[in-house]
């Protein structure tokens, strides 16, 4: 979501950069939490193409390439030390405190990554964005020293791990956001609840995420909101349905659940007749819902009396006071295609028609029998 605030970008080959600018948040309340100065930290290296030729001139051109780095990363962290004066001090008068972090780039093997954490030292952020890539061990304990941060986002951390010393600041921020983040391992176990509330797991694994993050004990024991998109049919590669189900409903903290299961072969891609998801999830939703969104594709059009069964039955999610359910079309069919003659688009269509008529048949069974529940249009 786009938010207006100023962005502050330093990069390790060149100056810094201040600008006013609409950022792209994933943090959905970002006005609201009256978010105003981001600090983007590019730790991509991008040689200019003198630096690159002079040393290849030279038998010895990797030395002088890292040597290059060296005093521009030791120039980079003065510009770092620099900002985190000015803000501890607040000179500028009409330059708002930074109020946000984001890495580009953040990664195990950068050797002074401890001296990039350190020099931070003295910021206040309330937010920390992350963007890692694959295949990295990822050590939030090196962030330890703001302790101030409430949201945490981590984006395009494939394949990777969390390292134990992530404890410390994964149990204490009251938001996560893993975007886009696939088969992340080993996150920490903790000794009692942790202070997350808010969880949101986007264009990933989603699934086998929240199994493994359920299996960890007391990470969600409070959790209140949970925003889950699953987009990948690879989704339960790891866990059985009937995990995830049963973890799912096992959030008794839980009351805002907004569910996307936007691929096709969501009962498909992990063979477990007893537990098909799209067939048990209405009974499996956790019981303290008061908020519950639920958007899927044409899978879900066999399963309309599952629905309208346990929404005419008063016991089931009795503190519900908002619904939504909407038909999400298949994204990987072209429903716009031209052609009444061909065969597959008049499916398609006829699927669409379906799903719509089907999304319909639900709401309106809610408004029926729930007419204390607002129906989201």
């Amino acid at each position: 979501m786009a938010h207006t605030m100023l962005k502050t970008t330093l990069t390790t080959y060149g100056l810094a950069k201040r600008e006013t600018t609409s950022f792209h948040s994933l943090i959905s309340d970002a006005a609201a939490l009256n978010l105003r100065h981001v600090l983007v930290l590019d730790l991509r290296y991008q040689e200019d193409a003198h630096s690159q030729a002079h040393a290849g001139r030279r038998s010895d051109a990797a030395f002088l390439l890292r040597r290059q780095r060296s005093a521009r990363y030791a120039i980079f962290l003065d510009r770092i030390r620099e900002v985190v004066r000015l803000d501890k001090r607040g000179i500028e008068d009409d330059i708002p405190a930074i109020d946000s972090l984001y890495f580009i780039g953040f990664s195990e093997d950068d050797p002074q990554r401890m001296e990039l954490c350190q020099a931070l030292h003295g910021l206040c952020p309330r937010v920390l964005q992350l963007d890692i890539g694959r295949d990295q061990t990822l050590d939030l304990g090196v962030f330890e020293n703001l302790g101030t941060l409430e949201n945490l986002i981590i984006l395009n951390a494939a394949s990777g791990r969390m390292s134990p010393q992530s404890s410390s600041v994964l149990g204490s921020v009251r938001m996560l956001i893993l975007d886009c983040c696939f088969r992340i391992r080993d996150f920490p176990h903790f000794p009692g609840p942790v202070a997350l509330r808010e969880l949101e797991i986007l264009w990933n694994d989603a699934m086998d995420t929240l199994c493994n993050l359920r299996s960890r004990e007391h990470m969600l024991d409070r959790l209140e909101s949970l925003k889950l998109t699953s987009r990948i049919a690879r989704d339960l590669h790891v866990n059985q349905n009937g995990t995830f189900l049963k973890a799912l409903q096992t959030i008794d903290s839980l009351r805002t659940l907004e569910l996307v299961l936007a691929h096709s072969h969501i009962d498909e891609a992990h063979i477990d007749s007893k537990h098909r998801i799209l067939e048990y999830l209405p009974r499996h939703l956790p019981p303290n819902l008061e908020r519950f969104t639920f958007r899927n594709g044409p899978t879900s059009i066999p399963y309309a009396d599952r629905w309208i069964h346990c929404i005419q039955d008063h016991d089931w999610l009795p503190q519900l006071r908002e619904f939504g359910f909407f038909f999400l079309a298949d994204p990987d069919r072209d429903y716009e295609q031209q052609g009444t003659a061909n065969e597959d688009c008049l499916r398609d269509g006829e699927i669409l028609e379906g799903g719509e008529k089907t999304a319909r048949m639900v709401r309106e069974a809610m408004a029926e029998s729930r007419r204390d529940v607002r129906i989201k249009p």
